[in-house]
């Protein structure tokens, strides 16, 4: 297997993304109900690659490139499809395809309830409250602003992360001059996204550096990664009010070989960073914290050479998807029950 993604509603309930090897036209996501023990998966229709998110055991979206046509070698897509399921992966059905020039660009789902969620495709955001029969454009308003990540703690209150101005490049890259019209930036909606702020109150930094992930537990409690891809700096801040004031953590994390790829806090003091290694040859892992993200610490052995996701349910509970030390082109699912100190295989074992 490649995997992605990993999402699981509660011990029981889970899901991973991605593709097996040898059959790389099918991306697929797997499915269990036991933790992990079983999967069942479905090929997703339309998508060449998927993210994805549920909001309860049975409603899910994905969405990806779709649309896409091999020209010199390589893969353009022209539209982006979102898929829902009502029956917890079983079955997925296309409920809208959008034309976008930014088509190849990540894409992220915020599941909110059976009813409401959100999908953020590159630069643009769209909505459903009404279980995907139709969908808004809820974008940010500033033709400059780009955002990378997005968090909605319910179907009103959301924020959104990136970098904003002229003169700002493609993610993952910095502006050609340190004096470049370009700055990090977070907007808040209270409205489903209808109206976005851009608040004042985040960090102030210029545009070498950007969000690589952005998490809040509820409309108050959050946390904002920054990275910096010229220096490999790292900066860690968290909220407590709803992102009015920003408190500066940990600048100790790596932003760079190895890449920091999510934030998985479960609650005000403890969470986890995983770090890929990318193109490699260096050493990742997992990083947790329980003092709120002051200090971090390795999680887990030396096996975990390269953590591209994780999810996390309470304090001792968590998946995360690490790189095969056998075979690095392939990833294991590992699930734990006491905080990372010992690790299950659940990798699924065919489709």
């Amino acid at each position: 297997m490649r995997l992605t993604e990993v999402r699981f509603r509660d011990r029981l309930h889970g899901w991973t993304a991605g593709r097996i090897i040898g059959d790389e036209a099918a991306v697929r996501i797997w499915r269990t109900e036991d933790g992990g023990r079983h999967w069942t998966s479905r090929p997703l229709p339309e998508v060449t690659e998927a993210a994805f998110d549920f909001a309860d055991a049975q409603s899910g979206w994905a969405a990806g490139p779709s649309d896409c046509q091999v020209k010199e070698g390589q893969s353009r897509c022209r539209a982006i499809a979102i898929l829902h399921t009502s029956d917890g992966g079983l079955m997925w059905a296309p409920q809208v395809s959008q034309k976008s020039r930014n088509a190849d660009a990540d894409n992220e789902v915020e599941a909110v309830s059976a009813e409401t969620a959100f999908v953020r495709a590159g630069s643009r955001i769209w909505t459903t409250d009404n279980g995907g029969q139709s969908w808004d454009d809820v974008s940010l308003p500033d033709p400059d602003a780009s955002p990378y990540r997005i968090e909605f703690p319910d179907g009103r209150t959301g924020f959104a992360a990136g970098r904003d101005g002229p003169e700002c490049p493609a993610k993952g890259s910095v502006p050609d001059r340190p004096d470049a019209d370009c700055r990090v930036a977070v907007w808040a909606t209270t409205d489903g996204g209808n109206k976005w702020n851009r608040l004042s109150s985040a960090p102030q930094k210029n545009g070498e550096w950007y969000p690589a992930d952005l998490q809040f537990l509820d409309d108050r409690t959050g946390w904002l990664l920054l990275v910096n891809p010229d220096t490999h700096a790292a900066a860690l801040y968290a909220t407590s009010d709803g992102a009015r004031t920003w408190t500066a953590r940990s600048g100790r994390l790596p932003g760079i070989r190895p890449y920091p790829v999510r934030l998985a806090f479960v609650n005000e003091r403890e969470g986890w960073v995983p770090l890929s290694v990318g193109a490699g040859p260096i050493e990742g892992g997992l990083m947790g914290t329980s003092d709120g993200g002051e200090t971090f610490q390795p999680v887990g052995t030396r096996t975990l050479i390269s953590v591209e996701d994780a999810d996390r349910l309470d304090p001792q509970t968590g998946w995360i998807i690490a790189m095969n030390p056998k075979r690095p082109e392939a990833s294991r699912l590992l699930g734990t029950e006491d905080a990372g100190s010992r690790w299950t295989d659940l990798t699924p074992q065919g489709p």
